[in-house]
């Protein structure tokens, strides 16, 4: 077995470890606001760490793939744009259009999925716009699901570990090779990261929860387009992430009263974090196990039944909707511990992911 990828994934790794570390001496403050959730000013946007050693990691191993190319091209742009809005808040209208262009980008010109086998037997072919309308859609929906849930520590950034390295297994086992290589880089930058992240040293950014979300996403509809797997694998990887952001809007909508993306604090995560009083890591592993769980059914339907993947997908939809439900409930009669044990300082758990900056959500 060739050591090249290992030595990559090793690059790749290190790079975003000692720029994150060069981010967390002397990068832009996230200062403490009237309406943060830190306590303490913070270090933000090495989420640059992440896109570089990605970037690097992917230049290595995965030379000559145009699409791959285009991929990383537009999540970079997107993520450079997260940095900007770091330092500047540019506003939640600025940046919905900014994910915007960048889905539609990515679903027209690299990669969209315009094929849906439903069961077995029963394929959906969809025409061209509607392929990527739909593509552009689903990338918009995972951009915005793992920014969301970027407020707790190592909690998204370890999700993008898990699915990168899913990803990877899966495009392996394909023979999608340039896919598998950028997927690897990716996780492996993430690794590199996620100490500094789970050490509360440094946030990501948006700029780390744009181009993370992007450009796993955009792999997983290539490996899509390509044949490799079906279109519900990437979903399978995010599910748990999607699930509770859905679900959130869906209470919030039926409630009632004030804007329906307004800055809260009502996602299942944050509930769980402000009533249990534990730490970021003993939520953050959770989310990481479910997201592996959730990964490896995903690859099994691949592997051995992909006509039951949609089937599959609405299983474990509708088992992780029921587990979200009753926890909320059972975390709405159960009393909160005090502020002072509660209190976050990753600086974002009422913000946009990584700013510590309260956005309209």
């Amino acid at each position: 077995m060739s050591l090249e990828p290992l030595a990559a994934a090793l690059f790749a790794a290190g790079l975003s470890a000692l720029l994150a570390g060069l981010v967390a001496v002397s990068g832009p403050i996230d200062t403490v606001k009237a309406r943060s959730s830190h306590n303490r000013p913070t270090p933000t946007g090495a989420g640059l760490a992440v896109l570089a050693g990605t970037a690097g990691g992917t230049a290595l191993l995965a030379p000559g793939d145009p699409v791959v190319a285009v991929l990383l091209g537009a999540a970079a742009a997107l993520g450079l744009f997260g940095a900007a809005d770091d330092l500047l808040d540019l506003g939640a209208l600025v940046k919905l259009l900014a994910q915007v262009a960048t889905a539609l980008l990515i679903a027209s010109a690299a990669t969209r999925v315009t094929t849906l086998p439903l069961a077995p037997g029963v394929i959906a072919e969809l025409p061209t716009l509607l392929g990527v309308l739909g593509s552009a859609l689903f990338l918009l929906v995972l951009i915005n699901a793992v920014n969301f849930m970027d407020g707790s520590d190592g909690l998204a950034s370890g999700w993008a570990v898990v699915a990168g390295a899913g990803l990877a297994a899966a495009a392996w086992q394909a023979e999608q090779g340039a896919a598998a290589a950028a997927a690897l880089a990716a996780a492996a930058a993430g690794s590199g990261f996620l100490p500094w992240n789970l050490g509360r040293r440094v946030f990501q950014g948006d700029v780390g929860a744009f181009f993370s979300a992007a450009f796993l996403g955009g792999l997983g509809l290539l490996l899509a387009e390509r044949g490799a797997v079906t279109p519900y694998f990437v979903v399978f990887a995010a599910l748990p992430l999607i699930v509770d952001v859905l679900l959130t809007l869906v209470v919030r909508a039926r409630r009632g009263g004030g804007r329906l993306f307004e800055a809260h604090k009502e996602h299942l995560y944050q509930v769980w974090l402000q009533v249990t009083g534990q730490p970021h890591l003993a939520l953050a592993w959770r989310v990481w196990a479910l997201s592996a769980l959730t990964t490896a059914v995903g690859l099994l339907l691949e592997l051995h039944a992909p006509e039951w993947a949609f089937a599959g997908l609405m299983l474990a939809t509708l088992v992780l909707s029921a587990g979200w439900v009753r926890l909320r409930a059972r975390l709405s009669t159960a009393r909160p511990r005090t502020a002072a044990t509660v209190a976050p300082t990753d600086g974002r758990l009422a913000g946009a992911a990584g700013t510590g900056r309260p956005q309209n959500r």
